[in-house]
């Protein structure tokens, strides 16, 4: 979805994260996801154990993780 936007909005989002990055603040709808109930492939029957949750996040929190990491990694290494 992102690669097919606009280079001006590419431009946009790199500053927007680089923003996030220096400043240190994280948007408040990022500290927060959705959890949805989706039902194992055994019958529900209503028991809490047949569910695992599933957490919906922001696209661009999503993104903005991967590269965050990436690059963690790879300043780091693998001696953490």
């Amino acid at each position: 979805m992102i690669k097919k936007l606009p280079s001006r909005l590419h431009n946009l989002i790199r500053e927007t994260y680089n923003l996030i990055l220096v400043s240190g603040h994280i948007p408040e709808q990022w500290k927060s996801s959705t959890i949805i109930p989706i039902s194992k492939p055994e019958k529900f029957n209503y028991n809490m154990v047949n569910v695992r949750p599933i957490a919906l996040l922001d696209t661009f929190r999503k993104v903005h993780l991967e590269n965050f990491n990436q690059n963690y990694k790879f300043q780091v290494g693998d001696d953490i």
